[in-house]
Parts: structure tokens; sequence; C-alpha cells
């Protein structure tokens, strides 16, 4: 233990590099936290990290918003450091919070994000409920998987970053050229979601937080000013990193939300009185025209597919309850993960399989992603071709690239007999 500072023991039972700590002079009262680097000849990759955060902390340690550090030093070849103590985040909002205090308290964490990308280039890539703190302010905690600029990480190639629930699909399996500041902004908004305690869940829902759907809706908690936000939160969780906003985007946005929903605003609606009659969901106007809106983009999605499919096979195709089943193993599993997808399939008397899947992502886009495939004398499909095409489900860009797609098709089919399908 450094020399200016008395163990007062382990802040819980399993974390022994984790302790709580009090100044052998008193100078400052309270309780503080000191962490340890663990034994690098015996635990390598769990020391490296606690090195990044180390450095990160250190290179941070004059940025508001970020957990202080206090004092640090090494004790042998192990670094340490020593920051206030503070509560969680979520403990501090309570177990029933207004909307507007989640939203102030997830701006002001996106803003010290934002400036921790101007000042420093880092991504953090591990945000979550549990690593944002309260000590006087909302604060970001625990570099450990940050991404530096021209550092090489920690985690390995094909590694998975960060805590699944709340991990963008990019951040999936690691790669040497995916940027983890488009995936942090994914993080925050699913952290805020989980914040604001809609349904009292640990985890937010899977994909992207689609405006106007019932089970994303951030009413429970905001009442009617939440609907400003769900294009947001929509936005922030888009599939594609690109069409993301940046930190600082969401920051600003955030704020300006805040601006329309001045204090008393945007409060948590009191539940039903006992004995009160409840309003099914789906009895709102609202949420009958989105799921209106739903169901229409399905049936058009099954309509084109399935209408692709038939030009290819007039009476061969059955409709596949999971495209993943037949696209995973060639490096689609990243869109068998979406809201909705709708998959056809044939095989053809010479052993060519076709696969046509259609996929609705977050934003209203569709992509289309079809194989051609040869049955192997084994019985199994190796990978002969693929297609892929994308644009707006509903707009001309959509029909294009479905069109575009049955061009491809049609031109590799020729030639082969696909028989009637057993469907």
């Amino acid at each position: 233990m450094p020399v200016a500072w008395t163990d007062r023991g382990a802040i819980r039972r399993g974390k022994t590099l984790v302790r709580k700590v009090t100044r052998v002079d008193r100078t400052t009262g309270g309780e503080f936290i000191l962490k340890i680097s663990p034994d690098p000849t015996q635990k390598k990759k769990a020391a490296r990290r606690f090195q990044v955060e180390f450095d990160v902390m250190a290179a941070l340690k004059r940025t508001a918003g970020v957990i202080p550090v206090v004092d640090h030093g090494e004790l042998g070849n192990r670094p340490w450091f020593v920051m206030p103590r503070a509560v969680e985040l979520s403990k501090h909002l309570g177990s029933r919070p207004h909307l507007r205090d989640v939203v102030e308290a997830v701006a002001a964490v996106a803003d010290t994000l934002a400036r921790v990308v101007a000042a420093q280039d880092v991504a953090h890539r591990d945000l979550k409920p549990a690593n944002l703190l309260w000590h006087k302010e909302p604060l970001v905690a625990d570099f450990g998987i940050a991404q530096l600029p021209k550092k090489a990480g920690i985690t390995q190639k094909g590694e998975s970053v960060g805590p699944v629930e709340f991990l963008a699909p990019e951040m999936r399996y690691v790669m040497p050229d995916v940027d983890g500041k488009a995936a942090d902004v994914w993080s925050l908004a699913k952290t805020l979601f989980v914040l604001a305690r809609v349904n009292d869940e640990k985890w937010p829902p899977v994909g992207t937080l689609t405006a106007g759907r019932p089970e994303f809706s951030l009413r429970p908690a905001g009442g009617r000013a939440a609907a400003d936000l769900e294009f947001l939160l929509e936005a922030a969780t888009a599939y594609r990193p690109s069409r993301r906003p940046s930190m600082r985007t969401f920051a600003d946005e955030l704020r300006a939300w805040l601006d329309i929903n001045p204090e008393g605003n945007a409060l948590r609606p009191e539940p039903p009185k006992q004995g009160r009659v409840r309003v099914r969901r789906f009895d709102d106007p609202e949420a009958q025209a989105d799921a209106a809106l739903w169901r229409r983009r399905s049936d058009e999605l099954r309509r084109r597919v399935r209408q692709t499919m038939n030009k290819i096979a007039p009476s061969g195709v059955r409709e596949e309850d999971a495209a993943s089943q037949l696209l995973d193993e060639h490096g689609h599993d990243e869109y068998s993960h979406n809201d909705l997808h709708i998959a056809a399939s044939t095989v053809s008397d010479a052993g060519l399989r076709v696969v046509l899947a259609g996929f609705i992502l977050g934003n209203g886009d569709v992509q289309y992603i079809a194989e051609v495939q040869q049955r192997t004398d084994h019985g199994s499909f190796t990978l002969a071709q693929s297609y892929d095409h994308g644009g707006a489900l509903e707009l001309p860009t959509g029909l294009v690239a479905i069109r575009k797609m049955e061009a491809e098709l049609q031109r590799v089919a020729a030639g082969h007999v696909f028989p009637p399908s057993s469907d």
C-alpha cells in the first residue's frame, strides 16, 4: 500500500485490486478508491489493460467530467492511482427518474466525451451504466479498453470489445480500422435508455432504437416530451456507423432537447391508480399508426423478396424462417440481428442454391443480400457468388436495388431447372 494511504479493505468481495482507502495524514476527509495493477508477471493482459487506463487517466486528469485522479504512483512494477469514492449514476438518479434528469446527466457525459475526442482523440469503447458515476457531477470512469491514437490496443483482432448488450454492431469483432468513437455514440444512447428505467430492465433492447416503435418509447419516463428524443436515439443507434451523429452533435442535440423542455417538463407520468382502467398501448392513435407503418413495410419487403425469387423459380421457392441459418457462415451475420428480416431460397436439380434475404435496418432503409451456393459431394453448400444492394425501402432507391438484384440472379440461374418446392 502506498505510504500516504491507509487500506480500509476491498471495495467488495472479489475486487482485491480495488481498495477503499483514507489519507494517512487525514488532510482530506472521507474515503477514496485506490486501483492497482495486477502483477504483470502473472496476468499480462489485465496488467496491459490497467496500463491503458493509467495512461488515459494521466492524460485526462484535468478534464472536467472524467473521474479525477488525486494521487498516483508505482509500487515496484505495478502502477496505481487514487480517485474519489463515487456512486453509480444510476443510483444517484434513483429507481423512477424523470426523463429530463436522465437527459441532463447523459448530456453532461456526452459533452465530456466530445471534449475527450477533441483534445486526445480517445474512444472509450466500454460505455455502460456501471461506468458512469456521480460525485458532485456526472463522471466518466474505466478507460481500460480505450482506443488511443497511434497506440496498439490490448484487444486482439477479431475479439469482441465492451459489454455486448451496449455494444455497437461493428465492435462485435474488432478490426484494426474500426473507429470506436462512433460506437461510443451507440453505447451512450443505449445507456440513456436503460438509465431512464422505461421497463426496469438492466439491459437495453436489441438493435436500433427505432422511432415510433412502442417497445423503444421513452414516454413511460417522460410523457409526450419523450417523442422529441426518439429520432435522435434512432440516429445514434443506426447500424451503419457513418449514419450516426458525432458525440459532439449528440451532446448538442440533447442540450437542444433540454432547452425546449425546461425544469418541470418531461416528468415521469404517475402510474395508474388502483382500480383505474389501463389503456392498452395500441389504443393510442399514434402507436396504432406506427404499428401500421411497420406492418406495411414488412409486407412490402416480403412481397418484393417473393416476387424476385418467383421470377427465378416460379414454383420452387420456399420462405426461410431465419436468414442467419443460410448467411451467417458467409459473413452477413451482422444483418441477421436486425428488427426484421425475410429470406427465401430455391435449389436447382444441379444443386445450385439461390438465397435472397431482405433486411429492414433501424433507419427504414433496406439491405438485400443474395448468395449463389453450390452443393458439395457431402451435401453441404459452398459460396459461389454473393450480391449486396441497398436503399430506402419505400423510395425509388429501394426499388432500383431489388431490380439490380433480380437481374443478377436471373443471369446466374439461367439454364438451371428448379423443381417445385415442398412448401
